[in-house]
C-alpha cells in the first residue's frame, strides 16, 4: 500500500537535513542569482519526506508584496510533489498579501520552464549571459546543463496572484 506524501511547513528540526539536501542537489546551500543571494537552509518553505528522506523541498523569500520562489525540488517523478509544493506556496503567500510569485531558472532548465508555464507562470525576463558573471561569485556553477546546453543566461518567470 502506498502512503500519501504530505506537504508540511519547514520546521527548525529540518534545517540540518535541508542544508545537506541543498548541497547535494544544488551544489551548495547558498543560492545566488543575478537578482538575489540567499542561504537556502534558513529560508521558510515546505517539505515532503518519505521515511526519513526529503523527497520534496520548496524555499522562498518574501519582500514587500512579491514572493521569490528560491528553490523547488522533487526527487520522485510523476507523484505530483512539485505541484503540491507550488500550490502550498501560492496559497500561503496569497494569504500573506503577496501579489506575485517570481522565480529564476536557467536557459538550460527546460524541465523547469515547462513546469512553470504549465502552472500559469509567464516568462518575464531574460538576463543574457548573467550566469557567466555569476561564476565569478560562485565558481562551482556548472558549465553545461540539461541535454548538453551551455549554461549562460537566466530566465525569470512570474505568476500574478
Amino acid at each position: 500500500m502506498a502512503y500519501p506524501l504530505v506537504v508540511r511547513r519547514i520546521s527548525e528540526l529540518d534545517r540540518t537535513a535541508i542544508k545537506a539536501f541543498l548541497q547535494e542537489h544544488w551544489g551548495d546551500s547558498r543560492i545566488i542569482t543575478s537578482r538575489s543571494d540567499h542561504e537556502g537552509s534558513v529560508l521558510p518553505g515546505f517539505i515532503v519526506y518519505l521515511d526519513d528522506l526529503i523527497v520534496g523541498l520548496l524555499t522562498y523569500h518574501i519582500s514587500g508584496d512579491a514572493c521569490e520562489l528560491v528553490t523547488i525540488n522533487s526527487t520522485l517523478t510523476d507523484r505530483g510533489i512539485g505541484s503540491k509544493l507550488l500550490r502550498s506556496l501560492e496559497d500561503e503567500v496569497a494569504q500573506e498579501g503577496c501579489k506575485r510569485i517570481w522565480a529564476i531558472t536557467t536557459n538550460a532548465n527546460l524541465r523547469a520552464l515547462r513546469f512553470y508555464q504549465k502552472r500559469g507562470y509567464e516568462l518575464k525576463a531574460i538576463y543574457v549571459d548573467s550566469i557567466i558573471a555569476l561564476r565569478l561569485k560562485k565558481p562551482n556553477l556548472p558549465l553545461i546543463g540539461e541535454e548538453g546546453i551551455f549554461l549562460r543566461s537566466e530566465i525569470e518567470v512570474e505568476k500574478k496572484l
